[in-house]
C-alpha cells in the first residue's frame, strides 16, 4: 500500500517550525509495517503548497494521502485534501488528529476526506493501511469514521488507549528532512527562545496525554495519561544526540512527570548528556528540592499552566491548583534562575471585572516573570466548545472549527467584554520589562532562504549576565 504523507507548512519558507510528532509515528509506524510511505515535507518545498502536493501526488500515484493536526492548523490543512482530490480523484483521503477527533461530525463535512482516525492512530493506520490492501471491509478496524455516500459518517468501534508506548517506533524523523529543520533554526525561532547559540532543538515526547480535565482544553489522544519508559526515552535521546547532533531537547509532553519521583529520576539521568531542555509541567509536584534538581540537570525553561490569579477562576476551570501554589512555583523557578513561560486566559464562565481587574493587577506588579496575557479561545472538543454550542454562544459551530476564537462566556455583557478586550491588548502591548539591547547588527554567516541574520547581545535583567547570540 503506497502512502504520501504531508507536513502541512507551518512557517514561511526558510523558517524553523514546531514538528508535528503525531505525523512523525504514523510515518514510522507503516514503514516499519512494511508499507511504502513517501514523506512530504511542504515546509521545505518552495511554491505555492497546493501547488507542491499536486505535482507529488502525480508523481508518486500514492493509493492514500494522509495529513493532519491540530485545530488551529485548519486554515492549511484543509486546502491539501481538496489539491490531492484534483490530483487523483480516486485518492482515499486520510485525516487525524485533533481537527479531526475534536467533533468529526462537524469536522467532517468542512474537509475532502473519505476516512478519519479518531483518537491515536498509530495502530490504526496500520490496520487501516493492511485491510485497503486486502481489499477487506473497514468495519472492524477501530477508531475510523468513514464518509458515507450521503455525506455522513459511519463510526467503527472506538479504538482503545495504547498503554505500552515503548512499543511504537521513534518517529520518522529522517523522512520529513529532520536535518534541514535543525540546520536552519536560530535563537529566536519561536516565543520561547532557544537558549544556545546556532541550535539544534528537537521535540521528544516522554509521556502521552494528560490526567487533568480543564475546561478551555481538548486531549486529541484522550485523558489516559501514559508513561514512557526512562530507558526507552533516553536511548532515543542519546541516539538523537550522537546521530543528529541535537543540543536542546523540547519535551513535547501535554503535561511533563505527573509525580515528582519521576520528576527527580529524569533530571537524574539527562544530567550525563550535558544537554538544554524544556518543559511543560504542573506546578503541584514543584517544590524547593524539585526546582533545585531541574537547574542542575539543565531545565533551561519551564512552562507553566497558570492562566489566572483568581482562586475562583481557576476552581471554575478545574485546574486543581490555587494561587498560593502558582505564587512559590514562580518565586523558586525565578530564583533559580530558569526562564519561565504562562499565560493568563482571560474569559472563563466565572470571570468577572473584579476576578480578570485580581490577575491584571498581579501580573502587573510581577512583570519579572514575563507572563503572556491572552483570551479564552473555544477549541473544538473542549468542555468551554460544547457550553458554546450548547448555550448558542459566539459563531455557528462551522465558524468554531475553523477559527477557534474568544467567546465571551463570561457573566460581563458584551460590551464589558469587548472593553477588557481592548484592554488586555494595550496591557500585552505596553506593560512589558524591556531592556536595551548592547548590540544589534546583521551576521555575516547568512542562512539559506533567509535574507540575513542578525547578532544580538543584551544584559540580562534579572542577573546582570551579557548573552551573545548569533543567527
Amino acid at each position: 500500500m503506497r502512502f504520501l504523507i504531508a507536513m502541512p507548512r507551518f512557517a514561511p519558507m526558510g523558517f524553523a517550525y514546531d514538528f508535528p510528532l503525531g505525523l512523525g509515528y504514523v510515518s514510522a509506524a507503516l514503514k516499519r509495517a512494511g508499507h511504502e510511505v513517501h514523506c512530504l515535507n511542504l515546509n521545505h518545498e518552495p511554491g505555492e503548497f497546493e501547488d507542491v502536493l499536486e505535482r507529488k501526488v502525480r508523481e508518486i500515484d500514492p493509493d492514500v494521502f494522509a495529513t493532519g493536526g491540530l485545530s488551529p492548523h485548519f486554515p492549511i490543512i484543509a486546502p491539501l485534501f481538496s489539491a490531492a482530490r484534483r490530483a487523483k480523484p480516486g485518492i482515499v483521503n486520510l485525516v487525524g488528529g485533533g481537527i479531526f477527533s475534536s467533533d468529526p461530525d462537524a469536522v467532517a463535512p468542512l474537509l475532502d476526506i473519505d476516512i478519519g482516525a479518531v483518537g491515536e492512530a498509530d495502530e490504526t493506520v496500520v490496520e487501516l493501511a493492511s485491510a485497503l490492501e486486502a481489499g477487506q471491509g473497514l468495519d472492524k478496524v477501530a477508531g475510523l469514521a468513514l464518509r458515507q455516500s450521503d455525506g455522513g459518517l459511519r463510526r467503527t468501534p472506538e479504538r482503545k488507549a495504547l498503554h505500552d508506548i515503548d512499543a511504537l517506533p521513534w518517529p520518522d524523523y529522517e523522512g520529513f528532512g529532520v536535518d534541514r529543520l535543525l540546520s536552519m533554526q536560530t535563537a529566536a525561532d519561536n516565543s520561547l527562545f532557544h537558549f544556545v547559540d546556532e541550535p539544534r532543538a528537537l521535540p521528544m515526547v516522554a509521556s502521552r496525554s494528560c490526567p487533568y480535565a480543564c475546561t478551555f482544553c481538548f486531549h486529541p489522544i484522550g485523558r489516559i495519561y501514559r508513561e514512557r519508559s526512562l530507558d526507552s526515552f533516553f536511548a532515543e535521546l542519546k541516539d538523537a544526540v550522537d546521530r543528529l547532533g541535537v543540543n536542546l531537547l523540547l519535551v513535547n509532553d501535554e503535561l511533563f512527570a505527573v509525580k515528582k519521583r519521576r520528576l527527580m529520576e529524569f533530571c537524574e539521568r539527562i544530567g550525563e548528556f550535558g544537554i538544554r531542555w524544556t518543559a511543560q509541567m504542573h506546578v503541584s509536584i514543584l517544590d524547593a528540592e524539585a526546582i533545585a534538581a531541574l537547574k542542575k540537570a539543565g531545565c533551561v525553561h519551564a512552562s507553566y499552566g497558570l492562566e489566572s490569579m483568581s482562586d475562583t477562576v481557576l476552581a471554575s476551570m478545574k485546574k486543581k491548583i490555587d494561587r498560593t501554589r502558582l505564587e512559590t512555583a514562580l518565586r523558586l523557578t525565578h530564583e533559580a534562575e530558569i526562564g519561565i513561560q504562562g499565560n493568563f486566559i482571560f474569559g472563563d464562565s466565572a470571570e468577572t471585572l473584579a476576578t480578570a481587574d485580581e490577575t491584571m493587577a498581579w501580573w502587573a506588579r510581577h512583570r519579572e516573570y514575563h507572563i503572556s496575557l491572552s483570551l479564552l479561545q473555544v477549541y473544538p472538543g473542549s468542555p468551554v466548545y460544547h457550553r458554546a454550542l450548547a448555550e448558542g454562544r459566539g459563531p455557528a459551530r462551522e465558524d468554531l472549527i475553523k477559527e477557534t476564537p474568544a467567546v465571551n462566556l463570561t457573566s460581563m455583557t458584551d460590551e464589558e467584554y469587548r472593553r477588557f478586550r481592548f484592554r488586555t491588548a494595550i496591557f500585552r502591548m505596553t506593560l512589558t520589562e524591556p531592556h536595551p539591547p548592547l548590540a544589534f547588527d546583521v551576521d555575516d554567516r547568512p542562512l539559506p532562504h533567509r535574507a540575513e541574520t542578525y547578532h544580538l547581545a543584551w544584559e540580562c535583567p534579572r542577573c546582570g549576565r551579557r548573552n551573545d547570540l548569533r543567527r
